[in-house]
C-alpha cells in the first residue's frame, strides 16, 4: 500500500505530540502561546480537544509542536524518555497548517 507524503507528515506530527504528551511550558498549563493562541493543558488534553482547537483556529499545528517540544525540553533531562525528535517537526507542522488554510484537512 502506498503512503502519501501528507500521511507521513501527519503521522510524524502525531508522533512528536505523543512523545511529548507523557513528558510545563506555558502551553502545558493551558496558557497562551507567544502569538496569542490558547493551547489546552498538555497534561490533560485529548485528541478530540486538539482536533477541535485546530478546527476552530484556537491554535495551529506549529503552536502545538512548539508547545510539545518545550515540554520535552522541560522534562526530558529528568525522564530521559525521548531519544530523538524529528528536526523537521516544525516544518512539517507548518506544511500541515498551510494545507488546512487551503481547505485540505488531513486527519
Amino acid at each position: 500500500m502506498a503512503t502519501s507524503r501528507s500521511s507521513i507528515h501527519w503521522a510524524a506530527l502525531i508522533y512528536v505530540l505523543c512523545l511529548a504528551w507523557a513528558s510545563g511550558s506555558n502551553a502545558a498549563r493551558g496558557r497562551p502561546s507567544g502569538n496569542g493562541s490558547s493551547i489546552p493543558s498538555l497534561t490533560n488534553v485529548t485528541v478530540d480537544d486538539l482536533a477541535t482547537g485546530l478546527e476552530a483556529g484556537r491554535f495551529t499545528s506549529v503552536d502545538l509542536v512548539k508547545a510539545y517540544l518545550a515540554r520535552i525540553d522541560q522534562l526530558n533531562p529528568v525522564l530521559h524518555a525521548v531519544t530523538e525528535v524529528n528536526p523537521d517537526a516544525i516544518a512539517i507542522a507548518r506544511d500541515l497548517d498551510e494545507q488546512r488554510r487551503a481547505g485540505n484537512v488531513i486527519g
